[in-house]
């Protein structure tokens, strides 16, 4: 594909030395979302590497992995990245016992590594291999750490050579740089934030089912969200909503349903669907304040005189008095009070106060 040929022309351009690799390194950002300013850049070097490998890379590999590895020691939520697997896995074609190191450490890095990051890549250079240069090694915390993961001799491996041979053929999967499929490039265009060309494969791959199912349904939402298409969205939580077998799902995706026309400016479809919702509430308990919000907002979408306003804003009434504390949150507060002051109601402005007040 076209988009996937300029990143392989910078890859080009960073063997060569003609971009510096450390302008890919972690740098810290100020957003608590994404705590590193370069993770979007790494992660399209890196599927350029997947899809144009060279013997060569393997330096290019070890610096970008360390990188990853202080990108989970500092993220401020955990995880574990989708990045740093594919480096890995980039990295296992080696068959250099000496990364085994790296691989000690990305799994030490934040308690989601420790419990995700596969033990078998600690020995993917081999079993005897890799026990050969960790033995002979001098000691020291990563070798304690590799012992305790992995086994503490070869014979007492905790990996077994046919789990290696079967996790090897897992690796070999994430490594198919075919695109052969649609579902590939919509993979690649995902990765490489290709959005103008994301719209267009998904609309390919929307045209191209004939029968919806529950799995389609929740892989179109999620190619819309990256897209941020409203009506897109709308869609896939229509389809959810009518081909989910589970209650609670068909619920869920009603309230988003709600929300999303309110955003649409759809109020009177927002109404129809929350009485779905009302009736499946029946059976499943009260709502949480993400939904009383919802519905204050669905006040605040009509006149106040009128009839669904009115309703809308005695129904939230009801339900914020019974939500825990844990769900009073700002912008149930900021809905109510608004809604409060839309409908004229003093009594229930103050009632709302009431709820708020500190203790």
């Amino acid at each position: 594909m076209q988009i996937l040929q300029k990143h392989i022309d910078t890859l080009n351009d960073v063997r060569a030395g003609k971009i510096p690799l450390k302008t890919f390194f972690f740098k810290r950002s100020k957003n608590e979302k994404d705590c590193d300013l370069h993770r979007q850049k790494r992660s399209k070097l890196l599927t350029a590497i997947k899809h144009a490998p060279l013997p060569t890379d393997e330096p290019i590999l070890q610096d970008l992995f360390r990188q990853e590895i202080k990108l989970a020691e500092s993220d401020p939520f955990q995880g574990i990245e989708e990045t740093l697997l594919l480096n890995a896995a980039l990295l296992t074609r080696f068959k250099n016992p000496e990364n085994a190191w790296l691989f000690t450490a990305a799994k030490r890095a934040n308690f989601d590594t420790s419990c995700s990051f596969d033990d078998e890549f600690l020995v993917s250079a081999g079993i005897a291999a890799t026990y050969d240069m960790v033995d002979n090694a001098k000691n020291s915390k990563l070798k304690k750490i590799f012992y305790a993961i992995a086994g503490d001799s070869r014979e007492a491996c905790h990996i077994t050579p046919e789990a290696l041979l079967n996790w090897e053929k897992f690796v070999q999967r994430r490594l198919d740089n075919s695109l052969d499929t649609l579902e590939k490039k919509i993979d690649v265009a995902i990765k490489l934030d290709e959005k103008e060309v994301l719209r267009e494969f998904v609309d390919q791959w929307k045209a191209e089912q004939t029968q919806w199912t529950t799995e389609d349904a929740n892989e179109l939402l999620y190619y819309e969200e990256l897209l941020k298409n409203l009506s897109g969205e709308i869609y896939a939580y229509q389809l959810i909503a009518q081909l989910d077998t589970r209650i609670s799902r068909r619920t869920y995706a009603q309230e988003m349903l709600c929300r999303l026309y309110l955003k649409n400016g759809e109020p009177l479809k927002a109404w129809e669907t929350l009485q779905l919702v009302l009736a499946a509430s029946r059976d499943m308990g009260r709502f949480g304040g993400d939904t009383v919000t919802m519905i204050y907002h669905l006040a605040l979408a009509f006149d106040k005189q009128h009839p669904i306003a009115t309703a809308s804003f005695s129904l939230a009434m009801q339900e914020i008095t019974l939500l825990p504390p844990a769900q009073l949150r700002l912008d149930l507060a900021e809905a109510a009070r608004k809604a409060a002051i839309h409908m004229e109601d003093a009594a229930a402005a103050a009632e709302i106060e009431d709820i708020f007040a500190p203790e």
